[in-house]
């Protein structure tokens, strides 16, 4: 009996210096992660200033302020700007993605209003919308309240990239539809539009960083292969799910 106890406690001992062992290691590297995300904010924070004002003087050329352009210049400078505002784009997915690893607590969650969220957007998007023709409607049922525990900043950030995903995606005179559904434990919304669809081989890996699809390319659509990695992240940040299917109904 003697021994068994002196074994159980030599075993107890090192076992409880292993896990003293393991939290201090999973400190250091939750620590180096933060430094990490910390010094990527800042160098790509300071990437922003010079191509902003590159843009900047894309337009003045564009706009005539520095004078005319000749006819065969005017598409390369409208290109040149089209492409540093896709560098803008990552940018602030990478420093977005940079904000969410550093986000440890749910302090700035509250409850919010989803349609309220996604009429928002709408209303900043609607210019778009219209420019393509794009029919735009939310289903619902007008005596329910859409409402979910959460950051409503980093929320709209995820609906706003589902909905310029929807409208990038979808071609004159389509259709975008956003359906509002609610159990006794969750809200869901479905984003569907009537867009060019996304490969089955690929539907797995969109959520992957930098990916995008090979039919988007081929289309010659603008993207970061970023938004659905930020949209992924935010979701389970508010404890959520998210899946992909297509083609939509």
């Amino acid at each position: 009996m003697l021994i068994s106890i002196y074994l159980a406690n030599s075993i107890s001992k090192e076992l409880y210096k292993r896990e003293r062992s393991l939290s201090q290691a999973y400190s250091e590297l939750a620590s180096a992660e933060e430094t990490k995300s910390r010094y990527v904010m800042t160098i790509v924070h300071d990437l922003k200033t010079p191509i902003t004002a590159a843009i900047t003087y894309l337009s003045m050329l564009l706009d005539g302020t520095l004078g005319e352009l000749k006819k065969e210049q005017i598409k390369p400078v409208e290109r040149s700007k089209l492409r540093l505002g896709g560098a803008i784009e990552t940018i602030n997915n990478i420093l977005h993605i940079s904000q969410l690893k550093l986000e440890t607590n749910k302090s700035n969650h509250k409850l919010t209003d989803i349609n309220s969220i996604i009429l928002e957007i709408y209303n900043d998007m609607k210019v778009l919308f219209k420019s393509k023709n794009i029919s735009f409607k939310i289903i619902k049922d007008d005596n329910e309240q859409y409402t979910i525990f959460s950051d409503p900043n980093l929320l709209k950030l995820a609906l706003s990239n589902m909905m310029s995903n929807s409208y990038k995606y979808t071609e004159p005179n389509g259709i975008v539809e956003i359906v509002l559904g609610k159990t006794e434990e969750n809200v869901s919304i479905k984003i569907t539009d009537s867009g060019i669809g996304i490969p089955e081989n690929d539907i797995k890996r969109i959520f992957e960083d930098f990916y995008r699809s090979p039919l988007s390319k081929k289309k010659g659509i603008e993207g970061t292969g970023l938004g659905l990695s930020l949209v992924l992240q935010i979701i389970k940040l508010f404890d959520g799910e998210i899946t992909a299917k297509s083609p939509s109904y």
